[in-house]
Parts: structure tokens; C-alpha cells; sequence
């Protein structure tokens, strides 16, 4: 997937930008394959509480609400 995104933007301006785009994939396709929600994952980032396959969604729907968001 990152030589399409090269070569249908014309590549990118530097490392760092390839290593933020690797790691943001990397954690939603840990998450898609351990069948968690995307959305879910990427909101709990933002709210210092990364997705993880060893937390359970109880734990998840507790801190999310801590912040006033709910799980669907």
C-alpha cells in the first residue's frame, strides 16, 4: 500500500511523514484483525487511550465515557 500512495502522490516529502503514515496504518490493521472497530480505536487514541486486544470493552466503555463519548 505505501509504493500506491508513492507513486499516486509523487512520493513523499520526507521520512517523517512515511513513518507517521506506516504507523497509523499499522494500528488500524492491528484492530481490524482482532475484530475491534475502527472508529472506536482511533477515538480512543485521541483521548490517550490507544486500542489494545488485551483490554476488554468494559474497561473501553468506561473511559470513553470519562471523556462523555459512548461506545455504539
Amino acid at each position: 500500500m505505501m509504493k500506491v500512495k508513492m507513486k499516486i502522490s509523487g512520493g513523499f516529502r520526507n521520512s517523517d511523514t512515511a513513518d507517521a503514515i506506516a504507523l497509523i496504518r499499522s494500528y488500524i490493521s492491528t484492530i481490524r484483525k482482532n475484530g475491534g472497530n475502527v472508529i472506536e480505536g482511533i477515538v480512543s487514541a485521541f483521548h490517550n487511550f490507544p486500542w489494545s486486544p488485551y483490554l476488554n470493552k468494559d474497561i473501553c466503555e468506561r473511559v470513553l465515557l470519562s471523556h462523555n463519548l459512548a461506545l455504539t
